[in-house]
């Protein structure tokens, strides 16, 4: 059987950039019910069609949200636990994560990865892996090859504001518009 790779793909500029980078054999979108899920639905599906051509699963996950909220405390850790029960059910040998090292959140951390590694070992032992491929990847080495690729075409954002940021003045942004596009400005890919 041959090693098969599952993205957890939210549109969004990491995970994207790991779609592009490590080509993944299907990638796996989280509906949480959130208000910004249509925006990165669509955002996923127009990545899917135009550069990935890899099979897209999408799974719904209920009570849906409501609030407004710029934070989920444990939410990788929800959604990992999803996306490898998803891997070992259609027979895929890894999950990869969109997570960067450089990212405020604390379920990001190379400490956290190791422990959610030795923990998936302890309760049941899976012959799973989770990696984050871009953990602690200078994006700007990477800048010639992301020059090919429309990366303003990603979304990240909490929906603060009832709409996509981009629509408003920056002063009103959420965190997550705010960090995207520092990264698209820092690689050099910003309009």
């Amino acid at each position: 059987m041959a090693y098969r790779k599952l993205l957890l793909f939210s549109g969004g500029l990491d995970s994207t950039i790991v779609a592009l980078k490590e080509r993944p054999d299907a990638l796996l979108y989280i509906d949480w019910g959130h208000p910004a899920c249509p925006f990165e639905w669509r955002t996923c599906r127009w990545w899917q069609k135009h550069y990935l051509k890899v099979p897209l699963m999408k799974l719904k996950v209920r009570p849906t949200l409501s609030g407004e909220f710029d934070y989920i405390p444990a939410r990788n850790l929800i959604f990992v636990s999803l996306a490898v029960n998803y891997a070992v059910a259609h027979n895929f040998q890894e999950v990869l994560l969109g997570l960067r090292v450089d990212s405020p959140q604390p379920d990001t951390t190379p400490l956290w990865l190791q422990a959610l590694n030795l923990f998936l070992s302890v309760i049941e032992p899976l012959p799973i892996k989770v990696v984050a491929p871009l953990h602690d990847v200078d994006l700007r080495a990477l800048r010639e090859t992301l020059r090919a690729y429309p990366l303003g075409r990603t979304f990240s954002c909490s929906l603060l504001n009832g709409y996509p940021c981009a629509i408003y003045p920056k002063d009103r942004w959420c965190a997550k518009c705010l960090e995207r596009e520092a990264k698209l400005r820092e690689l050099g890919l910003c309009d």
